[in-house]
């Protein structure tokens, strides 16, 4: 009874902390890519282009090298985040090469989302970026997490998924992409 209700509790008290993020979050209007060139988001546009810190504190620039490109924005207190990130750890291990992928992290500190990979094994740290203000994220009018977006190799979005995201998923929209 008393593991019942602490789930219970667990699960609402990080639903209201994810509906107070949401609500919440840093609104600052400052440059980070101007906004993400106005937003193209939209399935069937050019994704913009944007630049964002790793953790090494470099400068990422995120844009079409002729490779499919996946962008992943998420949190580590996030559950269905927690749940597709063994599918991301198989997809970045299984498709390095092939396409370009991103993690981008929303507002949590480096020494959080590095103690959380480390604590899971996980091992795409190259390609976790940070999100500090929250302005790519919203350029991008991710509303809730996970959200997905994935380019075909010209950098045009082909398909944006909200909710964790499987392996599964991830190959048969990559499947789906135009070859040429």
């Amino acid at each position: 009874m008393k593991k019942r209700f602490f789930i219970l509790t667990s699960i609402c008290l990080m639903t209201m902390a994810s509906i107070w993020f949401f609500t919440n979050w840093n609104i600052s209007a400052t440059n980070d890519n101007q906004a993400v060139a106005a937003s193209r988001v939209a399935v069937g546009q050019k994704m913009a282009e944007f630049a964002l810190p790793n953790f090494e504190n470099k400068e990422v620039t995120v844009k079409s090298y002729g490779k499919p490109i996946v962008v992943n924005f998420f949190a580590t207190w996030c559950p269905p985040c927690r749940q597709e990130m063994p599918d991301l750890e198989l997809f970045v291990k299984k498709y390095k090469t092939e396409v370009d992928f991103y993690a981008v992290n929303i507002q949590e500190s480096r020494s959080a989302v590095a103690d959380f990979m480390d604590k899971n094994g996980y091992t795409f740290k190259d390609e976790i970026l940070f999100d500090e203000t929250a302005n790519v994220a919203r350029a991008f009018r991710v509303n809730a997490i996970p959200t997905t977006f994935i380019t075909d190799k010209n950098g045009v979005i082909r398909h944006i998924w909200t909710g964790a995201i499987t392996l599964k998923q991830l190959e048969d929209f990559l499947e789906r992409l135009p070859k040429n």
